[in-house]
């Protein structure tokens, strides 16, 4: 029965990890790119061109790991990479009117709509190389208020989550081992690490006096 629950266990966190690994995808066709931005309620697309300035691993991995995020996750956000150097996808992209000498570019999406400027209706576009927060902010200037309901959620939840415990530090007790208390007699006592090593990790070897 436990290696069956160790199993599960398994399963549960390896499929965890797939979910959240599936909010970034780099789109290789106009076929595939239409299809993310469709099937997503919310999109950020990054455009590139790695045949003019060669492959970005810096801007590329501040861009994707943000799928990583809780809050994305929970609000079905997708962060879609689409390399310029792909013919189909260039077609696809002039409808937005980049600037491509200006690349990389940013665009977002909700339920497959370009998000449009209200006065001049031109597709909204961040240009140039930015960092994850760089990137971050643009997404909560325009996608803010629609979060703002899960980020609470979330919020709520790790509140939720945390345990406390009582403290092991105050006199005239440093922690318990084998339900007897260890009486202060030293900064570092019963083989507990606590606030002068820092670790707060119990390393078993103390027998309740000193070291």
């Amino acid at each position: 029965m436990k290696r069956l629950n160790i199993s599960f266990l398994l399963a549960i966190a390896l499929l965890s990890v797939c979910v959240v690994q599936a909010r970034s995808f780099v789109a290789r066709s106009r076929a595939t790119l239409k299809n993310e931005i469709a099937s997503n309620r919310y999109v950020i697309v990054m455009f590139y061109n790695n045949s003019r300035s060669g492959e970005d691993f810096d801007q590329i991995a501040a861009f994707s790991n943000l799928g990583d995020d809780d809050l994305y996750e929970a609000a079905g956000m997708k962060f879609v990479q689409a390399d310029l150097a792909h013919s189909s996808i260039v077609q696809f992209a002039r409808q937005f009117d980049l600037n491509e000498s200006a690349l990389p570019a940013f665009v977002l999406f909700k339920q497959g709509i370009p998000l449009r400027n209200k006065k001049t209706h031109k597709v909204i576009v961040m240009y140039g190389r930015h960092s994850s927060q760089g990137i971050v902010d643009f997404i909560d200037h325009y996608f803010g208020k629609d979060f703002e309901v899960i980020r609470k959620r979330l919020q709520a939840e790790r509140r939720r989550t945390v345990v406390y415990y009582p403290s092991y530090y105050a006199p005239p007790y440093y922690g318990y081992y084998g339900g007897y208390p260890y009486y202060w007699y030293s900064p570092y006592y019963g083989g507990y690490y606590g606030p002068y090593g820092g670790s707060g990790v119990s390393f078993g070897f103390s027998v309740g006096t000193g070291w």
